[in-house]
């Protein structure tokens, strides 16, 4: 409880003080806002704390008129993302030319950061299918020319609905793989009304099964609410487990769930029925552990997570975290990763770094 209480000062400190950056700044830098202070003083003052009382309504009171106003927060939010840079940069500016005509030019950067955002919200709704191919030694014949398509990160929920899943159902049917895996993240954490997606999901079929892992945001929602959805689905979540196709192992890794064993190498060795000589295909939403994957002689690692950072210049910093394995097709000594950038947003719906996608992946 304790924690909780500590996580919600604190993020709310930090909405608060950097609504308060941008409102300070625009009073700084447009002498002509000052005649209407307290309209604006309490228009950031409503939209710092919009933020956390549309995300308590999506929760309990799930109605048109709450998910107008969480859809309104969160495109605000995409908006304000660059006011905030907008704001430090100006006053960097400031610090360093004095003499700089501040008006004229705060208005350029802001105006800039606007239209910025606009394409962003624009691109967060769009979604390509990126292709790949894929060579793994020895892989049965059976495999040879076989269709995979990796979902992740698609966050279902008060932003991303029922339209982004029939976009997905459009390109599936165009693709027609003999295989699909979601690697996490499916749903979005901060809505807990999934019902409605149910019958779209049900309609997410591949030949030879699709195959879900949970992420972090499956966690935030609760594991249990994510069972309830997926098992009026065909969907099959891999706990842990080993499925051997047509001589191949697909072995999932959920969130959070190393049964104490910190050595992802370890972990998959002492999984019943893991057989590191046969052709391995891990699903695992964090593309970490990287080497100790490919030590345990896995093949091709399908992974999501990233996001390729959604909002630049943040795909710099998922870069560094994970050691340039952050988005596409790589290769570690004998192993393949791919990451995935997603098919959806978190938090603001916007999108300037990469693209939302679906990966097709074939086998040779």
């Amino acid at each position: 409880m304790w924690r909780f209480v500590i996580f919600f000062l604190l993020a709310f400190g930090v909405v608060f003080g950097s609504h308060y950056l941008v409102y300070s700044s625009w009073l700084r830098l447009f002498p002509i806002l000052s005649n209407h202070k307290r309209l604006i003083f309490w228009f950031f003052v409503f939209a710092s704390s919009s933020f956390i009382i549309s995300s308590w309504l999506s929760h309990y009171v799930d109605n048109e008129l709450t998910r107008i106003y969480y859809y309104a927060t969160f495109i605000w939010l995409s908006f304000f993302v660059y006011f905030f840079f907008a704001s430090i940069f100006l006053l960097v500016i400031q610090a360093l030319l004095r003499n700089m005509p501040v008006t004229s030019i705060a208005a350029a950067v802001f105006l800039l950061s606007a239209v910025l955002s606009t394409v962003g919200i624009y691109s967060a709704f769009g979604l390509q299918v990126r292709r790949e191919k894929v060579e793994i030694e020895n892989i049965p014949n059976a495999w040879r020319g076989r269709k995979i398509v990796q979902i992740s990160d698609v966050h279902l929920g008060q932003i991303h609905g029922v339209k982004r899943l029939r976009q997905i159902q459009s390109e599936l049917d165009l693709i027609k793989p003999d295989i699909i895996f979601i690697t996490g993240d499916l749903f979005d954490g901060m809505d807990g009304h999934l019902d409605l997606f149910v019958g779209d999901l049900q309609k997410i079929q591949a030949p030879l099964g699709v195959y879900f892992v949970s992420g972090n945001h499956e966690f935030y929602l609760g594991l249990e609410e994510t069972e309830k959805v997926l098992a009026k689905t065909g969907i099959v979540w891999l706990k842990e487990k080993v499925v051997e196709l047509d001589g191949v192992q697909i072995i999932g890794r959920n969130f959070r769930s190393n049964n104490g064993v910190n050595d992802l190498t370890q972990e998959l060795q002492s999984m019943p029925d893991f057989d590191a000589q046969k052709i391995n295909i891990l699903l695992y939403h964090v593309p970490e552990k990287i080497t100790e994957a490919e030590r345990a002689g896995i093949d091709l690692m399908l992974s999501g997570h990233t996001h390729k950072g959604q909002i630049y210049p943040f795909g710099w910093i998922t870069k560094a975290i994970f050691k340039g394995f952050d988005y596409g097709l790589l290769r570690y000594k004998s192993l393949s990763v791919n990451i995935s950038s997603g098919a959806g947003t978190w938090g603001p719906p916007m999108r300037t770094s990469g693209q939302n996608e679906i990966v097709e992946i074939e086998l040779k």
